[in-house]
């Protein structure tokens, strides 16, 4: 048992030494943040869906598609206007040039070699100025629309402008957010690892606990078993029970040899048993004419006292 029992506190000393060194490393290894980091990484995929959802519907928005349809329409009719205005300005040039040429013609007409009259001269030139109303007339809606179109033109520039700037900080602030995610899942992975490693410490530390725990349960009842050993061996040593049956038997043995004693000797010789310090029962003869001692005792003296004690 006494073996046992250090063979058992030896190995609960060695789980002790085992589990401290356990909590030792995890001290060192630090407080899991997987949890945290399963927050954040959560977090940053919902804010990425978000952003990307928002990005994708920017791309495909009608409104940014009409608005750019619409200003490479307006784009493709401004050079046809100018164009046009471009060729009433050469007309009307040309009609100019006609009149001031006019005012410089005297004699005959260079064309229908008729002699050229003021008044002829003045119908000619009304006709020309007629014609050149009517062109600056024609050319007024051309210019009208022209206006239009480059104001419209950059009203659509200015609107296409905003929403692709609201497109490229969307953008922008998506590769952020994937780039701080890549980073979170890097760090999740970390502490994954991480906690495997405090849980197998962990767990660890829990069965030295609980060995060390039956362990010392296991003590405790070699205890109890060496204490009820110990109590048995006591009680069935010469010092227990036999110790205990011998000092009540004593006084009653001594009484019975002293009825024998006056039976056969008349009192002279008797027997009286006595407890010895070691918890034998020894027999001691008192004679009243002889020797204190069984050694002094005669042979005579010697069989009445085996007489008595044997009765």
């Amino acid at each position: 048992t006494r073996l046992a029992m250090e063979i058992t506190e030896s190995a609960s000393r060695l789980l002790q030494q085992q589990k401290e060194l356990a909590k030792d490393f995890l001290a060192s290894v630090g407080v899991s943040r997987l949890v945290e980091t399963q927050k954040l990484v959560r977090d940053l995929e919902s804010q990425c869906k978000k952003i990307s959802d928002w990005v994708g519907n920017m791309r495909a928005d009608s409104g940014l598609r009409i608005a750019r349809d619409k200003l490479a329409t307006l784009q493709a009719e401004a050079p046809d206007l100018y164009t046009d205005i471009a060729h009433i300005d050469g007309l009307v040039s040309g009609m100019e040039l006609r009149i001031r040429k006019a005012n410089n013609l005297s004699g005959q007409c260079p064309v229908c070699k008729q002699p050229i009259s003021k008044s002829k001269l003045r119908t000619h030139m009304s006709e020309i100025k007629l014609e050149i109303r009517k062109l600056t007339a024609a050319q007024q809606p051309l210019k009208k629309s022209l206006a239009t179109v480059k104001e419209n033109t950059k009203g659509f520039e200015n609107v296409i402008h905003v929403m692709e700037q609201k497109l490229h900080k969307g953008e922008q602030h998506l590769a952020v957010v994937n780039r701080d995610l890549i980073a979170a899942l890097h760090t999740l992975t970390e502490e994954e690892k991480k906690q495997n490693v405090i849980q197998q410490y962990s767990d660890t530390i829990a069965r030295a606990d609980t060995e060390v725990q039956l362990h010392n349960q296991y003590v405790k009842d070699l205890s109890a078993e060496e204490g009820f050993l110990t109590s048995a061996a006591y009680v069935f040593s010469r010092n227990g029970i036999p110790s205990f049956l011998a000092a009540e038997i004593c006084p009653r043995l001594s009484a019975a040899a002293e009825r024998y004693a006056q039976l056969f000797t008349d009192g002279e010789i008797r027997v009286e048993f006595q407890l010895t310090d070691d918890g034998n029962i020894d027999v001691g003869i008192v004679n009243v004419h002889g020797g204190e001692s069984l050694e002094d005792q005669s042979q005579g003296e010697t069989r009445m006292a085996s007489l008595v004690t044997a009765f």
